[in-house]
């Protein structure tokens, strides 16, 4: 818990250092509900995978948004976001939906402009091959031996029917994502890129959640939108 917590703040003091300048109380209820989505809502399901890559694609959608709106970064700040949101996309596969689609976001945005070789995707490159030689240099028994027998029991539990993923937690967060569509003007206008960011993000992690298709209640976490 301690851990989580430490990463959540850095994860918040890193999304505090890219936000543009904004009113202080603007900011202030943005990190504060972003530190609630964080920490505090996925209280019963601490330190599960799905949190810790949260923690990760917050800062990580927020650097997209100011690339999307040509804001610099230090280049130091985004190979280490990179390098988190690495850390945490690389728990599970399905993560790789967030950076994909924001990336296709950010090129839909910048067109020639767009370049895919920048210190996040390098940071975040760089924790994927290190994840992957690791996991076959020194874990290679997961893929020979365990990993049959994973999808042989773990691959065939989860929900019977496709209305048992629709859980209310679910409900809440398909309803936001929707209100936030019918606001596509606004979304394509705001200036900071944030909001737009952070509704791609939502998807990928919905779209990650259906097709785990588990239903279990610390897959369902609050989105980010």
């Amino acid at each position: 818990i301690i851990v989580i917590g430490c990463l959540a703040a850095l994860a918040l003091a890193a999304t505090d250092r890219i936000l543009p300048p904004i009113t202080g109380h603007r900011r202030t209820m943005l990190l504060g509900y972003s530190a609630l989505v964080l920490v505090a809502m996925p209280w019963v399901e601490a330190g599960q995978r799905e949190q810790i890559a949260l923690i990760g694609a917050l800062p990580y959608a927020a650097l997209i948004g100011a690339r999307r709106t040509g804001r610099a970064v230090p280049v130091s700040l985004a190979f280490l976001v990179g390098v988190g949101a690495g850390l945490g996309f690389a728990l599970k596969h399905y993560f790789l939906l967030v950076p994909i689609l924001l990336e296709l976001w950010l090129l839909l945005g910048r067109g020639r402009s767009w370049r895919q070789f920048r210190p996040e995707t390098i940071g975040m490159a760089a924790v994927g091959i290190a994840y992957a030689a690791a996991l076959a240099i020194w874990a290679s028994d997961y893929l020979t031996v365990a990993l049959p027998l994973i999808m042989l029991a773990y691959g065939v539990t989860g929900a019977e029917r496709l209305l048992d993923l629709f859980q209310p937690v679910v409900l809440v967060a398909l309803a936001t994502l929707a209100l936030l569509a019918a606001h596509f003007r606004s979304l394509r206008t705001e200036p900071t890129g944030l909001l737009g960011a952070l509704m791609v993000a939502s998807i990928g992690l919905a779209l990650a959640y259906f097709m785990q298709a588990k239903g279990w209640s610390h897959q369902a976490v609050p989105l980010v939108g």
